[in-house]
């Protein structure tokens, strides 16, 4: 049972970044509350013409959270965790960024360190 409400997506009407040159523009909150099971406040944008992105956050070697699809100009503000067990305040996480084709295609990943809190 998933309760929609706390999962919200946005457009936006940020200008979208050529990625012709195989570079992508994407925005992500350093760090992120955790409240009931649901980041809060993540902010993951993509901001690329032509590209799709997915998110997905471990901590101690354990993905605790794995996003969709996020099309150009959606802005992914929060989400539910996956059931883990783990105490996530203060805790340091890697954010793993996947950049993919309008085919699906992955065209590039990179990782980015963030904060948890858990409120």
């Amino acid at each position: 049972n998933v309760d929609v409400e706390a999962v919200i997506v946005e457009d936006t009407t940020v200008e979208l970044k050529d990625t012709s040159d195989g570079n992508i523009r994407v925005k992500l909150n350093p760090v992120i509350d955790v409240k009931d099971g649901v980041l809060e406040n993540l902010d993951f944008s993509n901001f690329n013409e032509e590209r799709l992105l997915k998110i997905k956050i471990k901590v101690d070697d354990k993905y605790i959270y794995e996003s969709d699809f996020i099309k150009p100009s959606e802005i992914l503000e929060r989400d539910y965790i996956e059931d883990n067990n783990i105490e996530l305040d203060g805790k340091e996480a890697i954010a793993e960024i996947y950049s993919y084709t309008t085919n699906k295609e992955m065209v590039g990943q990179t990782n980015v360190v963030i904060k948890l809190n858990d409120n």
